[in-house]
């Protein structure tokens, strides 16, 4: 009995120096490819501070547009010097016609047009509607809230003022006529992302990928370098030390998971707080996070990589697959509003669940309590492609 447990730890100590013997030479894999470094390191440090700096202004602010004032009235200049004062547009240029607008829109000088009625003061006066026409740059549905936003707004503001003396010329004095011309009153108060800011709406989902995402490239890089250096075309080397499936995932996961806690940490810790994103999570609660979404995404990477035969296919799968899976997230359509096909699509990524779960915890301000549906799923996730991984490479030794 005492010999059986003598050559049982023999047996597990050999084992996890070898997982370390694999770790160790896959570190060195990584420190030799070029590519692989590219990913692993410039793009894990540089993709953050680009994203955030591209989304550094959070929302559309004095966007340029024309106007065509064909009523030339105190009234409808009172409507333009509104427009102008809102947050969102700025009246750039005054055009005598459209013909001249037109020539400032197809430039990109404006990316809107106001056209002002000729009849806009002579009909609120009669007590009919004023009409403008509003032609928004709908290639960008940035620029068109911003456009449609502010006109919105002043038309609004304006209807109520003109309602206002209307009722007071009717004898009511001045609360009165507030009362009557707006009953209710509104109070909007934003939750979480208060300023309505791009940034802190796409930003986390697009952390997350990256994560994601840089796993698959760098270990679709390093599987498929390994098969273009064997002259066998194999995944695993020769070698006494990679006998053994689990010796050989646990230690090439080894590997990434300890490289990348420290970028998860540095993407979703440090660059929310640099570009003053919403970071309601302490750093506790987000290490608990990370370690069940890591595990799955490099499973889930490893899992793919043994069908690398080349270098260029997980290049190819990185461009396939980056924009669908944050159209699959939830994040930039409902989640509820997805065919059923398709959200049981989206299930099988790892980025699905960790987007959900990273943005309940840093903008919603939950805890591991309100993500543990997300939690428990990135768990089996990681159950399933752990498993996965260990089949395919237990294929690839019995060849």
């Amino acid at each position: 009995m005492q010999k059986n447990n003598t050559k049982l730890r023999t047996l597990i100590k050999k084992g996890f120096l070898d997982s370390l013997y694999i770790c160790k030479q896959e570190f060195l894999n990584i420190l030799r490819d070029p590519g692989v470094r590219v990913f692993f390191v410039l793009a894990t440090l540089a993709y953050p501070i680009l994203y955030g700096y591209v989304y550094k202004n959070e929302s559309m602010r004095d966007l340029p547009v024309a106007v065509v004032d064909q009523s030339s009235s105190s009234t409808s200049r009172l409507y333009v010097r509104l427009i102008d004062a809102t947050p969102d547009v700025k009246v750039a240029y005054r055009c005598q016609n459209m013909e001249e607008a037109k020539d400032l829109y197809f430039n990109r000088e404006v990316y809107g047009v106001l056209v002002v009625s000729p009849d806009f003061s002579q009909r609120i006066n009669t007590g009919q509607q004023g009409v403008v026409s509003v032609y928004a740059d709908m290639s960008s549905f940035m620029n068109y809230k911003a456009i449609m936003a502010a006109t919105s707004y002043v038309m609004r503001d304006m209807g109520a003022g003109i309602q206002i003396k209307r009722l007071e010329a009717q004898g009511l004095d001045r609360q009165q006529a507030r009362v009557a011309a707006a009953p209710f009153v509104v109070k909007e108060q934003s939750l979480f992302n208060t300023g309505g800011g791009y940034a802190s709406f796409l930003l986390p989902a697009v952390l997350i990928l990256i994560i994601q995402q840089t796993l698959l490239m760098g270990i679709g890089m390093l599987a498929g370098t390994a098969r273009e250096k064997n002259k066998w075309a194999d995944l695993i080397p020769i070698s006494n030390r990679y006998h053994g499936t689990f010796r050989i995932v646990f230690g090439k996961g080894l590997c990434y998971f300890g490289w990348y806690m420290i970028v998860a940490f540095y993407i979703l810790y440090l660059i929310p707080r640099f570009f003053n994103l919403p970071h309601f999570v302490g750093a506790g609660t987000l290490l608990l996070f990370l370690v069940p979404f890591l595990c799955a995404a490099i499973f889930f990477a490893m899992s793919l990589s043994v069908f690398m035969r080349n270098r260029e296919n997980a290049i190819l799968i990185f461009l396939f697959l980056s924009v669908p899976l944050l159209m699959l997230s939830g994040v930039s359509w409902p989640a509820e509003s997805i065919p059923s096909a398709w959200r049981i699509v989206a299930w099988f990524f790892p980025s699905t669940h960790g987007i959900q779960g990273f943005i309940r915890l840093t903008t919603f301000q939950g805890d591991l309590k309100d993500v543990s549906k997300e939690y428990f799923f990135l768990w089996i996730q990681t159950g399933i492609y752990f498993l996965s991984t260990c089949l395919l490479y237990r294929s690839l030794l019995l060849k």
